[in-house]
């Protein structure tokens, strides 16, 4: 007689093997579907200034650093010096570079001179190298000081002129916009263009009269972020998506200009309102 444990239906092992084999495959498949993407890995120039610092510091949680300038800094975060004059060293800049982020900032110690040839020639050559390495994209950091000419009563968008003043700083990121966009009108690098307001600390405002080009650090560092992930929509001539300038300042109803573009172009939402 048989052995009664021996006895009953026989086992398919195929089915018994295969089943836990599918299954282990598809738990794979689900864990490299659900595996968090690497961050954007961003250039960001200018390291010395504070807004540089500032912004690398409030991008780092979505974001991959690395930071340049002329001067060497004290940082955590990975630092290549350079000085955008020598095209070897700015090539070196872009290895493995998502976006460049430009806060254009000459340093402490320019003058007039210098200052703008900082803010024309050194961003030519880092747009230069960025796009030859294949950089889709340039954030360029420009100033509402280009409007203020203008009366403030009037309603002043992306669409009027810029009138910069003589000031080096002023004219320089005027020039520099103009590097941007002729890069853009022969597509070699998508280059956005913030214009920002007076880059402050909301907690530090508190017992000061208001200034209507406030706009918090925070919401600078949010519309840069934006700038970075989206493609803006193509104005009626088809170039927006390739240079593009948006006024970036608060929402407050006071506030000397409008955010209307930069809230339809990058999906922009300030938070701080005074």
């Amino acid at each position: 007689m048989k052995n009664s444990a021996m006895v009953g239906r026989p086992v398919r092992r195929r089915t018994a093997l295969a089943v836990p084999a599918a299954a282990a495959a598809m738990t794979a498949a689900q864990a490299q579907e659900g595996a968090a993407q690497p961050k954007p890995r961003i250039l960001i120039t200018c390291a010395p200034h504070p807004l540089a610092m500032t912004l690398a510091r409030l991008l780092a949680k979505d974001h991959q650093i690395r930071l340049t300038g002329p001067e060497a800094v004290s940082t955590n975060f990975e630092f290549i010096r350079s000085t955008l004059d020598k095209p070897e060293e700015t090539a070196a800049l872009m290895q493995g570079i998502d976006a460049v982020v430009h806060p254009a900032e000459a340093p402490a110690a320019a003058d007039e001179r210098q200052t703008l040839d900082w803010l024309t020639r050194g961003t030519y050559h880092l747009l230069d190298a960025a796009s030859r390495a294949r950089v889709p994209k340039a954030v360029f950091l420009s100033t509402l000081e280009l409007m203020t000419a203008y009366d403030a009563n009037y309603t002043v968008s992306e669409s009027w002129r810029p009138r910069p003043t003589p000031e080096a700083r002023v004219l320089g990121k005027y020039l520099g916009e103009l590097v941007c966009r002729e890069f853009a009108r022969d597509r070699k690098i998508r280059a956005l263009t913030l214009r920002l307001g007076k880059v402050v600390k909301f907690a530090d405002t508190a017992g000061q009269a208001f200034d209507p080009l406030w706009v918090d650090e925070e919401d600078v560092a949010h519309a840069v972020a934006r700038a970075v992930a989206v493609t803006p929509r193509d104005n009626q001539q088809g170039v927006g998506s390739w240079w593009q300038p948006v006024h970036v300042g608060s929402d407050s109803p006071k506030a000397r200009f409008s955010v209307s573009g930069a809230k339809y172009a990058l999906n922009y939402q300030p938070k701080v309102k005074w």
